[in-house]
């Protein structure tokens, strides 16, 4: 990592589905995906 890097990015999602459909989106294009976090309320 260096000066600029972009380390993570984080979104909120509609529900657990629109979540799912964008981890699908963002891995079909070559990029990881951690694992779902719970919801904190």
């Amino acid at each position: 990592m260096g000066v600029g890097a972009v380390h993570h990015i984080a979104w909120r999602a509609k529900d657990d589905q629109d979540q799912l459909q964008w981890k699908k989106f963002v891995q079909g294009n070559g990029y990881g995906v951690t694992p779902m976090k719970s919801k904190l309320f």
